[in-house]
């Protein structure tokens, strides 16, 4: 039944690394608590309980489990009531950026190798998320840009090259994949990605994440260019709203503009 929805949701054209987050919640499910057709609202509720995840992940977690079920209702491979119509969805409340300080960037690049230090300019000099890094291909970079094929919510986009990046990739592939997997033909994954940059931080006692890499570039974007459209283009939002709360980190001129106020 899983597979069947995989295969359903992968016609759709939905990311890989959505369709490989469906599988670890709905397979973790039916390892710990039994099959998914015996699920009820209680069992779901319990066994994410039992997880201790934090309101977001909780929310990520839920919204598999809707998605499964509405399939499995709406092409008949279920019936009866649909458990996930009594699932209670946490309220998650709206992060602010929180970007990577820059000696902290500084210091990263000084010491990592690559690929990390590559995974790192990526994320801090355009924005990437992991899971756009990974599958990036040599041909994906031109002389126009970034071409980020898989974007979140199977969007596209281009993003500038800083010059530092062009640097960076020398010697790497200019076509096929620029990080293959370790064990296994194909692209690195999203998460194994987050966690060699996450070990070599702890390694070296550096306080960041990949993501807060991104964070970074959204900050300096929109310091250097005060241009909120720009700064969302490039970070591939498809809500400003997402975008705004950027401005909180970067409207260091509002006293000296309130100041000139006549």
């Amino acid at each position: 039944m899983i597979d069947q929805f995989l295969d359903h949701s992968r016609r759709r054209g939905l990311r890989p690394v959505y369709l490989q987050a469906l599988d670890r919640t709905l397979r973790g499910y039916e390892l710990e608590v039994g099959p998914l057709d015996q699920a009820t609202a209680e069992t779901i509720e319990a066994h994410l309980d039992h997880r201790n995840l934090i309101p977001a992940s909780r929310a990520v977690k839920i919204n598999h489990f809707v998605a499964f079920f509405r399939w499995a209702h709406k092409y008949g491979v279920l019936t009866g009531p649909n458990p996930a119509d009594w699932l209670v969805r946490p309220k998650v409340p709206a992060g602010m950026p929180n970007p990577i300080a820059p000696h902290e960037f500084a210091r990263a690049l000084e010491l990592a190798p690559k690929p990390i230090s590559t995974y790192l300019r990526l994320a801090g000099y355009a924005g990437l998320r992991a899971c756009e890094i990974a599958p990036l291909r040599g041909e994906d970079v031109t002389a126009d840009g970034i071409f980020v094929r898989e974007g979140k919510g199977a969007k596209q986009r281009v993003v500038p090259v800083h010059p530092s990046i062009r640097l960076e990739l020398i010697g790497y592939p200019t076509s096929g994949f620029l990080f293959p997997h370790p064990t296994h033909d194909g692209p690195m994954t999203a998460s194994l990605t987050s966690d060699h940059v996450c070990r070599f931080f702890k390694k070296h006692g550096i306080d960041g994440t990949l993501h807060r890499c991104r964070h970074r570039f959204a900050t300096e974007l929109l310091r250097a260019s005060g241009d909120l459209l720009l700064v969302q283009k490039c970070l591939g939002h498809s809500n400003i709203q997402h975008t705004i709360r950027y401005t909180a980190l970067v409207d260091d001129r509002g006293a000296e503009a309130v100041a000139m106020i006549a």
